[in-house]
């Protein structure tokens, strides 16, 4: 009887709904696209268009009963929008991007409005004039700079 006893606490706590995991931003995006929510400090966001620096998160709880990952930030800190980035200054024409490159991949504009990255992501960040972009990345005549990001993954 005591053995059957131990075997239900161990079968109980073992199939918890609610767990802590790592910040492993694959894995979160796996669970993601298998239906799961992902709330960043209790706002539900689309985690794919977020790029979080790892040192900032304090904890990440999944729960399985609900569909859901919470991911929370150790501090608030203001993550790069990219669309004020792209638009410019609207009284000048220098300064706008044609085109934003993320991690090797050219984003579209309705990605651009949605992109959140936090300067803690960031690995590298290089900016080139219209004259020096990379045709290979638009068949499309490119206006304005190149805006290439690589974070840290």
């Amino acid at each position: 009887m005591r053995s059957f006893y131990l075997i239900l606490i161990f079968f109980l706590l073992s199939s918890c709904s609610v767990r802590h995991i790592s910040y492993n931003r694959d894995n979160i995006l796996r669970k993601e696209r298998r239906d799961y929510s992902v709330y960043l400090d209790s706002i539900l966001i689309e985690f794919e268009n977020y790029y979080l620096g790892g040192d900032n998160i304090k904890s990440v709880t999944l729960h399985k009963d609900k569909n859901s990952i919470y991911i929370a930030q150790d501090s608030l800190e203001e993550l790069l929008n990219f669309k004020k980035i792209q638009e410019g200054d609207p009284n000048s024409n220098e300064g706008k991007l044609g085109l934003i490159i993320l991690n090797g991949v050219p984003i579209d504009l309705e990605t651009v409005t949605k992109l959140r990255i936090s300067p803690k992501a960031l690995k590298e960040v290089t900016i080139l004039k219209s004259n020096q972009a990379p045709d290979f990345y638009s068949c499309r005549t490119q206006r304005g700079g190149t805006l290439i990001i690589v974070t840290k993954l």
